[in-house]
């Protein structure tokens, strides 16, 4: 379902008694940046209780992707993004962001209830903007200015404990708006989107990636899917579409440090079995990466041979399989 109705126009800026509201882009880098170092602390709390973003030593072209992704999200109507200005002297005062709820829980109430939710930081240097005023300015705006009959403000109404309580550790999921599929995941506070990469990705994906090949390449082919957390990409799973024996081969999975152990890789793994074609999906791994492994173990592939040796530290090569009219269960 769409986030807003199709004969929809956004408005790309808006004016309020202290503040005025206008698309969150690359144009705002520097005072975005600035406002997010000095507000570190008092952000990673607005989104959740186990948010770790941003982090205190965020660097200007990390806070610069994320504006690009924004930005992008905006013009392709899949979240919106506000940068709050003084209207006497364009002072960055903080940022709303506004996001469709995105979960496959059975009978999830917060879908049933809301159809959107919406998070407000301010600048904590020298902002004249009292939070509760400008949350019910903002409030009224979105109640008359947007077709959406109900939108929630986690952490501030409902609260955090509320808001969670509907998605206990092992269940809900979360639906991948860009590959058009419905992805699982483990824990709804800190759930992952599944979703093509892009450009913008780059720098995040650097300052993890240990594997080889070509990502910008894959990326222009869409053949390299990324989970992102929290505003940040934190993992990603490559392909060759025709990769091997003429069938598709899933290449390379990599998480950041903080993302492993959290299930993201199965996703990765899962999405990928979902947009392959072909008459099975296969794939490789070392024999000391008990972590793959255990992947595709869970995920139902079977293994169909090993090479000795054949690794330069003189490890084992597991090969995988899987046939890819068995998808993964919705």
């Amino acid at each position: 379902m769409p986030f807003i109705p199709a004969d929809f126009s956004p408005p790309r800026q808006a004016r309020f008694p202290g503040f005025n509201l206008a698309v969150l882009g690359p144009d705002y880098a520097e005072p975005d940046h600035q406002a997010v170092q000095s507000s570190a602390d008092a952000i990673r709390h607005v989104f959740g209780p186990d948010n770790h973003w941003p982090a205190a030593d965020i660097s200007f072209d990390e806070n610069l992707a994320d504006l690009k992704r924004h930005f992008d999200e905006f013009d392709q109507r899949q979240a919106f993004a506000y940068c709050l200005l003084a209207p006497e002297d364009q002072r960055y005062l903080g940022c709303l962001y506004l996001k469709p709820i995105k979960s496959r829980q059975e009978n999830d109430w917060r879908k049933q209830r809301f159809q959107a939710q919406a998070f407000l930081w301010l600048n904590a240097s020298g902002n004249p903007l009292p939070a509760d005023q400008t949350v019910a300015v903002l409030q009224d705006w979105l109640a008359q200015d947007w077709p959406l009959a109900a939108i929630a403000w986690p952490g501030r109404k409902p609260s955090w404990s509320e808001w969670l309580s509907a998605a206990p550790v092992g269940s809900g999921a979360q639906e991948n708006s860009t590959i058009g599929q419905a992805i699982r995941h483990i824990d709804c506070a800190n759930a992952p989107i599944i979703r093509h990469a892009n450009e913008h990705d780059l720098a995040f994906i650097a300052r993890f990636d240990e594997m080889g090949g070509d990502r910008r390449q894959e990326i222009a082919s869409r053949c390299c899917l990324v989970a992102e957390q929290h505003g940040h990409v934190v993992a990603y799973a490559s392909f060759q579409p025709a990769g091997l024996l003429g069938q598709p081969l899933l290449s390379y999975l990599c998480a950041a440090p903080s993302a492993r152990g959290q299930g993201i890789g199965r996703l990765l793994v899962e999405a990928i079995q979902r947009i392959a074609s072909g008459r099975m999906l296969l794939s490789s791994t070392e024999a000391w990466c008990v972590a793959s492994q255990k992947i595709f173990s869970r995920l139902g592939w079977r293994k169909i041979g090993e090479l000795a040796g054949v690794n330069k530290d003189g490890s084992t090569e597991y090969f995988y399989a899987i046939d890819l009219h068995a998808k993964p269960e919705d």
